[in-house]
């Protein structure tokens, strides 16, 4: 029987003591014992360094807190805590979640039995801030079907990254060997969007359809999964008049972010993913430059923007998540 591989855990923290504890202790009781766990805290100002002090303390395997004097960022910081690990895989995790006692072991065995897979993602149940679970899981708040996993599981799998990212970074692992081709991660990138599609260019990104951890909700999370719909809706409606701009100037952001990324995966693309799916690089400039036609069209009356949308109907669905949701958005803005 092969040797278990090492998993190291990256974790980052910011401001975190009101859950920090929960996840720490979720991570102790694994039923796979991790190898290590490396925190880097970004700069917190509450009594985040106090329990994370503590942990590394009562820890019986190697536990290293890097503090950053000045903030870096999320996605800075994990690339950080990263560049630390040791194991042979990496596990992220985000400071106000749960793990379920047997998340180690479930991916280990499936990385351990299947050496072509360089990364695994998996689903999460939702719990609020109380710890309660609501009954929601991730993949359904993401609306990731049955079909979007198939296609994952398949060669086509690069397609559903190129609409949006599905991969959340608090339930994801990766092989530490493919380390040097994941970073630096560049900007605007957020750190899971960035690996998971380095990892689908150059490896093997597998869903695990298995709640592996408790995903928290709650308002003061840095990041996080959307809002229900009927949330979204209920807040455009109380605040339409005083978020109007601040919508606007986000969906702007939103686009020139995505722009600027699809082009920073290009020159990539064409190396790694030329046999298995050769238009990738044409796709990601198409989606590159309708995102740009996007933002000119933003600055059009309203009239003129329906006919826009119209014609670039097929991109909408191709390119957004929310489909024909963003061009009734883009046309109303």
């Amino acid at each position: 029987m092969s040797q278990p591989l090492r998993i190291s855990v990256a974790m980052c923290t910011f401001n975190g003591a009101r859950y920090l504890e929960e996840q720490l202790t979720s991570i102790e009781e694994q039923c796979l014992p991790v190898s290590e766990v490396v925190i880097c805290d970004d700069a917190s100002t509450d009594d985040t360094p106090v329990i994370l002090n503590d942990f590394a303390h009562r820890m019986k395997i190697r536990t290293l807190i890097i503090r950053n004097q000045e903030r870096l960022g999320v996605a800075r910081n994990f690339e950080g805590a990263i560049r630390r690990c040791t194991g042979d895989i990496i596990a992220l995790a985000d400071q106000d979640d749960r793990w379920y006692p047997g998340k180690t072991r479930t991916i280990e065995r499936i990385m351990r039995e299947d050496p072509g897979i360089g990364g695994v993602f998996s689903d999460a149940s939702i719990i609020d801030s109380a710890s309660t679970e609501t009954g929601e899981s991730l993949w359904n708040r993401y609306r990731f079907s049955n079909e979007e996993q198939s296609r994952m599981l398949s060669s086509s799998g690069i397609s559903v990254l190129l609409r949006r990212p599905v991969v959340t970074g608090a339930a994801f692992a990766f092989r530490s060997s493919l380390v040097p081709l994941l970073l630096p991660i560049p900007s605007p990138w957020m750190h899971d969007a960035w690996l998971a599609w380095k990892i689908a260019l150059h490896s093997r990104l597998v869903p695990l359809p298995q709640q592996l951890m408790a995903y928290r909700v709650h308002t003061s999370q840095q990041i996080g999964v959307p809002p229900r719909t009927m949330d979204r809706l209920r807040s455009w409606w109380h605040h339409r008049s005083l978020h109007a701009e601040a919508t606007r100037q986000r969906v702007l952001a939103e686009y020139r972010n995505l722009a600027e990324e699809c082009g920073q995966l290009v020159d990539d693309a064409s190396r790694a993913a030329f046999s298995t799916y050769p238009d990738l690089p044409r796709l990601l400039m198409e989606k590159s430059g309708f995102c740009r036609e996007v933002i000119e069209s933003l600055d059009r009356p309203r009239w003129q923007r329906v006919s826009f949308a119209l014609e670039r109907w097929k991109q909408y669905q191709q390119y957004t998540y929310l489909g024909w949701h963003a061009l009734l958005r883009d046309v109303l803005l």
